[in-house]
């Protein structure tokens, strides 16, 4: 499954796991990262971002495998 959208809301980071949520149109979908993919994404992801996030579901979240981030793209607070 691929997913393209934004990183909404709190990003948590716990024992190498990354949970986050990503808003596609009007769709939120529930991420988690583990291992080599977590540390990336607690480096890099921020709120707001623009993201595409591929990986398989389990248990109602997907479980990201790859992520690409575009460091240029963030949502302003406007």
């Amino acid at each position: 499954m691929i997913i393209c959208g934004r990183v909404e809301g709190k990003i948590i980071v716990a024992d190498n796991t990354v949970m986050y949520n990503v808003l596609q149109g009007q769709e939120k979908h529930h991420v988690r990262s583990v291992g080599r993919q977590a540390a990336k994404d607690a480096i890099f992801l921020r709120e707001g971002q623009s993201i595409e996030v591929q990986g398989s579901t389990e248990d109602k979240m997907l479980l990201a495998q790859e992520s690409k981030i575009d460091i240029r793209r963030i949502k302003s607070g406007e």
